[in-house]
C-alpha cells in the first residue's frame, strides 16, 4: 500500500443496518457503503483507491434496537470520508464519525455526520492549534518530540527565537 492513512471510526444507530455493514465488512467494506459495479461502468468513489477491511474494536448494545461500533482500518493516501459522506446520506438516522491520520505526510482531521470536517496538517508553526483530542489521539507531541531529538536543526529553523526544548511547552 502507499502512504498509509489510519481511519478510526465510530457508528451509532439502528442494530439491523449496523450488522449489514459489519457482515459485508468480511468482504469489502466500502463497497457496502457505496457499492460500485465496475462491469457495468459503475465505478463508486470512495476518496481513496485502496483500503483494508477494519479490525473492529467495541460493539456496544445501547438498548431500544440501537448500538454503537467502533474501529480501524488504513486505507491508501486518503481517508474515505467520500464513502462516509455518501453512506451517512443513505442512512440519515446514523451517527457516523470518522477520525484520521497521514502519517507520512503530516495531516489529520475528523469528519461526522452532523456536519464536522476538520482537517490539520502538522507544522511546528502550526502545531498548537491542533484540538487538544486529537493531539492526545494521534500522539502529536510524541512527533513532536521525536522531532526535536533528530531535527534540532529543522525546529531552530521555524521557531528562530526559542530554545529547542521549549517548543514543547507552547
Amino acid at each position: 500500500m502507499a502512504n498509509i492513512c489510519c481511519n478510526y471510526f465510530t457508528i451509532r444507530g439502528d442494530t439491523k443496518i449496523i450488522q449489514k455493514l459489519i457482515d459485508a465488512s468480511e468482504h469489502d467494506f466500502l463497497a457496502h457503503m457505496v457499492p460500485h459495479d465496475p462491469e457495468n461502468g459503475i465505478y463508486a468513489d470512495w476518496g481513496t483507491t485502496r483500503h483494508e477491511e477494519p479490525d473492529w474494536d467495541q460493539d456496544i448494545d445501547l438498548g431500544n434496537g440501537q448500538r454503537e461500533v467502533t474501529g480501524m482500518f488504513n486505507s491508501g493516501w486518503t481517508p474515505p470520508i467520500l464513502a462516509f459522506e455518501q453512506y451517512a446520506k443513505k442512512h440519515p438516522s446514523l451517527y457516523i464519525e470518522l477520525t484520521y491520520d497521514e502519517p507520512g505526510m503530516q495531516f489529520f482531521g475528523i469528519w461526522d455526520s452532523d456536519g464536522r470536517d476538520e482537517y490539520y496538517e502538522w507544522t511546528p508553526e502550526e502545531h498548537h492549534k491542533i484540538p487538544q483530542h486529537l493531539r492526545e489521539q494521534f500522539d502529536v507531541d510524541e512527533e513532536i518530540a521525536w522531532l526535536c531529538d533528530r531535527y534540532p536543526d529543522l525546529l531552530r529553523e521555524y521557531f528562530p527565537n526559542q530554545p529547542v526544548g521549549e517548543v514543547m511547552d507552547e
